[in-house]
């Protein structure tokens, strides 16, 4: 574009001309997970932030990573059943 036009977009996605749209679909898709997987974090965390600290006992480290890693291991067990042929070594993060 070479008119000096601005447009403002709140997300990019970028399909590069030697991309294969395939891998750029499972690029899109991975990307949407793992920002499920953020706001799912963020939203345990506004939940227990807004949980009084006397009426709770403190939760473990480990109990927390198992948490995390269930409710990560759900999402990705869904995301591929959806996507069987996603292979997350051909996307970094």
């Amino acid at each position: 574009m070479h008119n000096r036009q601005e447009k403002l977009v709140t997300r990019l996605s970028l399909l590069f001309y030697a991309e294969d749209p395939e891998l750029f679909k499972e690029r899109v898709e991975l990307c949407k997970l793992r920002q499920k997987h953020v706001e799912q974090e963020l939203r345990f965390s506004d939940l227990v932030d807004s949980i009084p600290a006397d009426a709770v006992s403190i939760l473990s480290k480990e109990r927390r990573e198992m948490f995390s890693s269930r409710s990560w291991d759900f999402i990705k067990n869904k995301f591929d059943a959806k996507t069987s042929n996603f292979d997350p070594d051909k996307v970094s993060e």
